[in-house]
């Protein structure tokens, strides 16, 4: 038997454990004591990877929480720019200036779009109230600017937190220290299966070395890892950031998707509409030459 190597996906915790584990046993027998230094060594660098992934999961919350801030503030925004123009339009939501700016939709339905998309659609709100000759309207401006300019740093501090924590497990910190952990534990445990047969006279037993490791339980596979609620509660976190991605990306395409069908409708609209005006035309011109042939004969 070998010692297990493993993987990225692993736990911190599980890996303190295991070195802890190391760490206790070569310090109760006398000739593994030279191999405590290295584990010794290695409980330091993971307890300062460990607070460095949990700054970065706290920095990503954080940002998380300031996404759900201004997409609240982004909400009562678009509530407040609504009941101005229906004020305006009387309540009338077919008015010109209702559809301009929503539509003809209900504002419910606009909130229920990703904040980035909001975010797109105040900018160009504040484009259209700069210069509406209703002051009520054109008040709102600041606030209106003021929610699109906090849902963009809201939304980018996210990414960043997220690109970070994700560049710290896969290329940083964690990765390197579980390579060296790795590394350490292969060393160590090579070192002491020689342990038996460089000292015949104590009797060591040949799995000697097995009893200074900890060796996870492999429910399927040999190579597999366990599983612990930390590793799976990790891993649901990443599937829903992923997921919550993907919604956001879904909801840009859907609302580009549909704008295109309208601008399309509408080229469609006038090109039928061309198409009338020429027919028309060539008719009119017809009627034309024959009256002016007509004439002529007379």
């Amino acid at each position: 038997m070998s010692v297990s190597i493993l993987r990225y996906g692993v736990s911190l915790p599980t890996i303190l454990r295991s070195n802890t584990t190391s760490l206790a046993k070569t310090k109760s027998h006398a000739l593994t004591l030279p191999f405590v230094t290295g584990f010794e060594e290695f409980q330091v660098k993971l307890l300062a990877v460990h607070t460095g992934e949990i700054d970065l999961r706290i920095a990503v919350y954080a940002a998380a929480a300031r996404v759900s801030v201004a997409n609240e503030e982004v909400n009562d925004c678009i509530d407040t720019v609504c009941r101005v123009t229906l004020n305006t339009t009387k309540g009338n939501r077919t008015a010109q200036l209702y559809m301009l700016l929503f539509d003809g939709k209900h504002p419910a339905s606009i909130k229920k779009l990703a904040c980035s998309t909001k975010q797109k659609k105040l900018l160009d709100w504040v484009a259209l109230l700069e210069v509406s000759p209703i002051t009520t309207l054109s008040a709102l401006v600041p606030m209106v600017e003021a929610s699109a300019a906090e849902a963009d740093a809201a939304i980018k501090a996210l990414a960043e937190a997220k690109r970070k924590s994700k560049e710290f497990r896969k290329v940083g910190p964690r990765k390197a220290l579980i390579d060296e952990f790795n590394a350490l534990r292969k060393a160590a445990y090579g070192s002491i299966s020689e342990l038996p047969h460089k000292h015949p006279e104590m009797n060591l037993p040949g799995s000697f070395a097995e009893r200074f490791f900890q060796h996870e339980k492999k429910k399927r596979k040999e190579s597999e890892e366990v599983r612990t609620a930390e590793t799976l509660s990790a891993l649901i976190a990443e599937q829903e950031e992923a997921l919550s991605e993907l919604r956001r990306e879904l909801e840009e395409k859907l609302a580009e998707e549909a704008n295109g069908a309208k601008v399309k409708s509408q080229a469609e609209v006038a090109e039928t509409e061309l198409a009338s005006a020429e027919k028309a035309a060539e008719a009119a011109a017809a009627k034309l030459a024959a009256l002016k042939a007509k004439l002529a004969e007379s």
